[in-house]
C-alpha cells in the first residue's frame, strides 16, 4: 500500500471515530506530515482524496474541516491490489450459503470464463462495517472445485480467497473489474431494508492465472445509498 493510501485510511478512520469536530480545522499539512511522517506532498494528495470522497470540505485560508454527514457512508478507494486487500480487513463476514453450479448455457453466456457443463464453487456472503455492524455489501464468489481447501479457510474467515489461491496458481496475473447499476433482488432488499426496485451498484471480478485462466469470480452488489466506490487514475506520461 503506497504512503498516500496509508494516511488516506487513517485521516479516514480518525473521522469516523469523531477525532475531528465539524468546528475545528484538520491540523495543518506540515503537522501531519510530520505525525505520519510522509511529506506535505503525500499530505496534500491524501486530503484531496478525501475532499473528492466528500469526507471534508476546504475553507479557503481557514482550513479542512470534516463534513456534515446526513448518513454515514463507507467509502472503497482503490489504487492497487494491496487495496484490496486492506478492504477486506475493514469487514466482518457472515456466510449466508455454500453450493455447487453446475454452468447451464445460460451462465456461460456471462463471459465470466466459464465453460457450459463445468462446476464450480459458490459462496455467498453478507460483509458488514467493522466498526458499527451495518451491512454493506452482499457477494457471491465462485472457484473451480480443486480450490476447495482454500474455500474452506474463506469460510473460516480468511479473505480474501484470491490470496489463498494464488499460493497454488502462482500469482495473479490480472484482476478484470465490471461496474455496473441494477435494481435489488428481493433478498438483497431485504438485507439492506431497501424499498422494491431501489438501486444497487454491481462489482463484477474475475481473477486470472498466469495462462490467462479465471481462477475467480465475484459479484458483490452494494447499496448506494450507504456506499461510495473511488478508484484513482493516474495517465502515463506521452
Amino acid at each position: 500500500m503506497t504512503k498516500k493510501s496509508e494516511l488516506t485510511r487513517a485521516i479516514r478512520h480518525d473521522l469516523d471515530r469523531g477525532v475531528y469536530a465539524q468546528d475545528r480545522p484538520l491540523p495543518p499539512e506540515g503537522v501531519l506530515a510530520a505525525q505520519y511522517g510522509v511529506s506535505r506532498h503525500t499530505v496534500r494528495a491524501a486530503l484531496d482524496t478525501l475532499k473528492h470522497e466528500g469526507r471534508i470540505v476546504t475553507r479557503h485560508g481557514v482550513g479542512s474541516f470534516a463534513s456534515p454527514e446526513v448518513e454515514p457512508h463507507y467509502t472503497q478507494s482503490f489504487e492497487s491490489v494491496d487495496d484490496l486487500l486492506q478492504y477486506s480487513q475493514d469487514m466482518t463476514q457472515d456466510v449466508l450459503s455454500q453450493s455447487e453450479v453446475l454452468v447451464d448455457s445460460a451462465l456461460a453466456q456471462n463471459n465470466y470464463g466459464w465453460r457450459e457443463g463445468e462446476r464450480w464453487l459458490s459462496v455467498q456472503l453478507l460483509f458488514r462495517s467493522r466498526a458499527d455492524g451495518r451491512p454493506l455489501s452482499m457477494a457471491r464468489i465462485y472457484t473451480r472445485p480443486f480450490y476447495f481447501e482454500e474455500v474452506a479457510q474463506l469460510v473460516a474467515g480468511q479473505r480474501p480467497l484470491f490470496r489463498l489461491i494464488e499460493r497454488k496458481v502462482g500469482g495473479t496475473a490480472e484482476i478484470e473489474q465490471r461496474v455496473s447499476a441494477r435494481s435489488a433482488s428481493t433478498e438483497e432488499a431485504q438485507c439492506f431494508g431497501l424499498g422494491p426496485h431501489e438501486p444497487m451498484l454491481e462489482i463484477v471480478r474475475l481473477y486470472r492465472d498466469r495462462q490467462g485462466e479465471v481462477y475467480e469470480v465475484s459479484v458483490t452488489a452494494y447499496h448506494s445509498h450507504n456506499f461510495r466506490y473511488v478508484t484513482t487514475i493516474r495517465p502515463t506520461p506521452p
